[in-house]
């Protein structure tokens, strides 16, 4: 691997970590992300969260939320499957 494949490497992960933090929002000193997930998930989702102590999982209510918008869910199957 010559040392430019290295550096664009470098570069790709450096702009989506920044690309994350820019996606969240600034609260005193710390940031919120939101993530969407399959309500059937939620047990697993809490589970991975618990790994990270400074992470803290709250369930939203799209209804009450001013501005948000459930993402859509398609389950997948063969038919819907991307190749």
């Amino acid at each position: 691997m010559s040392t430019f494949e290295i550096f664009k490497w470098f570069v790709a992960k450096e702009k989506a970590i920044y690309n994350a933090i820019n996606m969240m929002k600034a609260r005193h000193n710390t940031y919120i992300g939101f993530i969407s997930g399959v309500t059937r998930k939620e047990a697993d989702i809490r589970q991975y969260l618990a790994q990270y102590p400074a992470t803290e999982f709250m369930k939203w209510n799209y209804q009450k939320s001013a501005g948000l918008t459930p993402p859509t869910y398609f389950k997948s199957n063969e038919l819907l499957a991307f190749h």
